[in-house]
């Protein structure tokens, strides 16, 4: 369970940063990327929402400002997941105090029986309290059944390079932000490559073979369609 559900999340962000991307940016020459940065969360999010569906997981969208993001329980492991890009999770770190959104400060309170804040910085069932009431909201987006005092949170961090994911760690904070563990996931990662060898002459290098996905090969088709109705239209003006 637990390598199947990090391949799929793997899998949703590899292929939102790169055929999604490309997919949409493709029908139109863009002069400037203002939207980049935000249209790639909005394919990873949408990606994860529709693969995430077996029934110990529930996955919510939560607002934070303008901002929308996602919460992802899994009932196996007990287990409250957030994703968030490494050089923002850096950035964090380097200054909790004045770089830490508020939601990761409500949050990391369900950890607060982990590392060297034994006690909660605040009480849970203080109606004046903004964090634990903003806390309070999130849990109540998932089951009533869910014991949110057994739940650890956990931050997903992700590395990308060029157009690829070449790194995923799980980060365990306690309430002072303390890093208290980071475990590396590619170990339960298969790449989006096959690794057979084609054979090949003596004088070539052997290389693996790329392996295209089933939603590359849709959209390769349906460029190839595109392009060729351009032509036509092209040959049809010129005649």
């Amino acid at each position: 369970m637990k390598s199947s559900f990090y391949q799929t999340i793997y899998s949703s962000i590899s292929e939102a940063i790169n055929e999604d991307y490309e997919s949409i940016t493709s029908q139109r020459s863009l002069h400037t990327n203002n939207s980049k940065y935000s249209l790639k969360w909005d394919l990873i999010n949408s990606n994860i929402l529709e693969r995430l569906t077996e029934e110990n997981i529930e996955v919510k969208i939560v607002k934070a400002g303008c901002w929308s993001f996602l919460l992802i329980l899994n009932k196996n492991d007990m287990t409250l997941y957030s994703l968030m890009n490494s050089k923002r999770y850096e950035t964090i770190c380097s200054n909790p105090e004045k770089n830490a959104p508020l939601y990761i400060q409500a949050l990391k309170e369900l950890n607060s029986e982990l590392g060297f804040a034994m006690n909660p910085l605040f009480d849970l069932n203080d109606s004046n309290s903004e964090l634990a009431n903003r806390l309070k909201r999130m849990c109540n987006l998932f089951s009533n059944s869910i014991d949110f005092s057994k739940i650890t949170y956990k931050i997903l961090t992700f590395t990308t390079y060029e157009k690829s994911v070449v790194d995923m760690c799980l980060k365990t904070l306690d309430t002072m932000l303390n890093e208290l563990r980071s475990e590396k996931l590619m170990d339960y990662i298969i790449p989006n490559f096959d690794n057979s060898v084609a054979q090949m002459s003596e004088d070539e290098i052997k290389m693996p073979a790329l392996k295209i996905t089933k939603k590359a090969e849709k959209r390769k088709g349906e460029k190839e369609s595109v392009s060729l109705k351009s032509q036509e239209i092209l040959l049809n003006k010129q005649a």
